[in-house]
């Protein structure tokens, strides 16, 4: 059975699915941790939940409501090359 969880109106959240932490550190430089979703559930209120596994520590993961992760507030959508593994354009 498919489950559609919205993301937008263009695609569906799915599984492997990665976001960018939306703020900034504590020295005043952005957050680079990159979170990937690892599972989609329901609670036992009836909400879709995310569960989220950082990229760059498997051990860090943070569940979170559907609606709050694709709201553009907390997250957003990760680019597929980020800036550290981007081609330098030097051959």
């Amino acid at each position: 059975m498919r489950k559609d969880w919205s993301m937008s109106r263009n695609r569906p959240l799915a599984i492997g699915d990665r976001f960018r932490q939306i703020g900034r550190g504590a020295f005043g430089t952005p957050l680079r941790r990159v979170w990937r979703v690892a599972a989609i559930n329901v609670g036992t209120d009836r909400m879709m939940y995310a569960r989220l596994v950082m990229e760059q520590d498997a051990t860090a993961v943070k569940t979170i409501a559907v609606n709050a992760l694709v709201d553009g507030r907390q997250f957003a959508p990760a680019a597929d090359a980020t800036p550290s593994s981007a081609p330098s354009g030097s051959t």
